[in-house]
């Protein structure tokens, strides 16, 4: 018998908010208060792998879901500058994954896939340049 806690009712919570946050039913970009809520549930050991294995699923998707992909390259940027250090870490065993991105095409998408291209590059660019990332996780942070 699984006993619900209020507890693990809020780690389900953030699990389906992350869904929600990168879900394809709307093309527009999630708001900054939800991109937030994500960034400091990163900084909860059980709530980060929450996040962070939906964002990996996210961007996995396929061509056809490409808002998914679009969307999880928005919070995982967003994370990697206000969230916890461990997002740099796993995005770090990630980046050949992301990196395949920055040549996505998708007869999907309406701009063959050019938004999900800017945003790998966008990620790729703070995961090749530590020191520029410090730099901003810093600046944001202040």
């Amino acid at each position: 018998v699984y006993i619900l806690t209020v507890s693990s009712v809020f780690i389900m919570g953030i699990k389906t908010f992350t869904k929600n946050v990168t879900s394809a039913q709307t093309t527009v970009d999630p708001p900054e208060g939800a991109l937030k809520k994500l960034a400091v549930g990163t900084k909860n050991f059980v709530q980060f792998q929450d996040v962070m294995t939906t964002i990996w699923k996210r961007i996995g998707s396929s061509g056809k879901d490409y808002i998914h992909v679009q969307k999880g390259l928005l919070v995982l940027e967003y994370l990697l500058l206000h969230g916890s250090e461990q997002v740099l870490t796993e995005s770090r065993v990630h980046q050949p994954e992301i990196s395949t991105l920055t040549d996505f095409r998708s007869t999907h998408a309406a701009d063959n896939g050019a938004l999900i291209r800017e945003r790998a590059y966008a990620v790729m660019k703070w995961l090749n340049d530590e020191e520029a990332l410090k730099a901003k996780r810093a600046e944001l942070a202040s």
